[in-house]
């Protein structure tokens, strides 16, 4: 949880307050005099502050709540329909959204409120006044607390199903990737070594290079979807990632395999956050991938810009395109997906002078990527 108010607690805690006082200034005085009148305001306005709060910190928000009515039941003695209501909305709020303890804290405090509005109350005999005890337990307390428990409880249940669910799809993409990828990037490493061995002695150098290159990326290919598979049977982290550091490295790859590639890094080289390094490195793998499957004749260049807080990447090329029905917008779509993970801005297209560019702004932080989806009531 966060800790600031949500928005949408703002708004309720403004519109319970503006209901509220129009009670109390709207409806006939129950023999209280302004100065009272003025005194329950404040107390209303404290109360609606509190209950801007009942998400981040339900506990405290509603034991407050219920120590404030008290003090308002003690000095006015009256009674409206705001106090029912507030009362009724503390018990939910902390059985929906504070934890075991907290929710059980305030059922105590609940309880103990009903008693000393029950004394003040001054019912005539013992029964009457459990009688009016227990209506109010029933009513005020019980029925809105079970209610904010129960629908925890519901929300629990439907996350397990959501993460069963999740775990299942996991295992059986594992199981396609082992089944399908797995083994067609195994027999390229296979079939690309054999020929290789199998090639006369006055075989052309390059065609020994390329048969080499094909086995090289097929085996790392295949190591990177051994790893996946152990992230997604296990849920366990990759290991070491590529980042940023390893782009000289990628490049050089990427000239053996005929893309000639040259890099320029400006500004002040900074640690980036993991996640952060990882998707910038794959934005630059898979825009350089295009411009060696998607251009003929080809040169490439990256651009890093360290920003004070960002990471500017331009990855273009200067080839002609090649017509081809295997266009290029899987690949865009994922690094687009990607980038806006992190909150970033993503531009491709093809460059004014000849040749494609990608254009990607990451910020420094993992903020995005990181966000956790809010309960909604």
């Amino acid at each position: 949880m966060g800790v600031l108010p949500t928005r949408n607690d703002l708004l309720l805690s403004l519109g319970f307050m503006l209901l509220a006082l129009a009670e109390v200034w709207l409806t006939p005085p129950l023999g209280l005099s302004v100065e009272q009148r003025w005194v329950e305001s404040l107390a209303l306005v404290l109360v609606s502050l509190c209950f801007a709060f009942r998400r981040v910190r339900p506990t405290a928000a509603a034991v407050t709540v219920l120590a404030l009515l008290a003090g308002v039941s003690v000095t006015l003695t009256d009674s409206r329909g705001w106090d029912i209501a507030v009362v009724m909305l503390a018990m939910y709020s902390a059985a929906r959204h504070a934890g075991r303890v907290g929710a059980w804290s305030v059922l105590g405090a609940g309880a103990a409120y009903g008693v000393l509005v029950t004394a003040l109350e001054g019912y005539e005999g013992f029964w009457n006044s459990v009688g009016n005890f227990l209506f109010y337990l029933v009513l005020m307390v019980l029925t809105p607390w079970a209610a904010g428990l129960a629908l925890r409880r519901r929300q629990e249940l439907s996350r397990d199903d959501a993460d069963r669910a999740v775990e299942e799809e996991r295992t059986r993409i594992a199981r396609e990737l082992h089944d399908v990828v797995g083994h067609a990037l195994g027999v390229i490493v296979v079939q690309a070594e054999g020929e290789r061995a199998a090639l006369p002695a006055d075989a052309p150098e390059s065609t020994r290079e390329a048969l080499a290159n094909i086995a090289g990326c097929a085996r790392d290919a295949l190591s990177d979807v051994r790893r996946l598979l152990v992230v997604m049977r296990t849920d366990n982290a990759l290991g070491p990632q590529p980042g940023l550091g390893d782009v000289p490295r990628l490049l050089e790859g990427m000239t053996s395999a005929g893309l000639p590639a040259e890099l320029v890094v400006e500004g002040e080289v900074r640690k980036l956050p993991p996640g952060v390094d990882l998707s910038a490195y794959r934005v630059i793998q898979e825009a350089l991938t295009n411009s060696l499957r998607h251009s003929r004749d080809a040169r490439a260049a990256v651009v890093l810009r360290y920003l004070p807080d960002a990471i500017d990447i331009v990855v273009t090329d200067d080839g002609r395109a090649v017509p081809s029905g295997d266009a290029r917008g899987f690949g865009l779509l994922g690094m687009r997906e990607r980038v806006a993970l992190f909150g970033g801005s993503f531009e491709a297209g093809p460059r004014a002078g000849g040749g494609f560019g990608v254009h990607v702004t990451l910020p420094r932080g993992e903020g995005a990527g990181d966000a956790a989806a809010r309960a909604r009531v």
